[in-house]
């Protein structure tokens, strides 16, 4: 199997269950701590992006 360099590119629907996550994450007054892990080439950073255009008010976000 030949694996390739190319960055992924996901969908609304594709990260959904995840974007769900990060959706009860952003809203909840009790958690204070995430990470989204995973290795290289897996979405992490497409996660997030697609998950900032999503967020309806504003938020604190720190990403490290």
């Amino acid at each position: 199997m030949k694996q390739s360099m190319a960055a992924m590119i996901p969908d609304d629907k594709s990260m959904s269950p995840y974007l769900d996550d990060l959706h009860f994450i952003f809203a909840s007054d009790r958690v204070r701590n995430a990470a989204v892990t995973g290795p290289f080439g897996s979405g992490k950073s497409s996660l997030i992006n697609l998950s900032l255009i999503h967020i309806s008010e504003p938020t604190r976000l720190q990403l490290i």
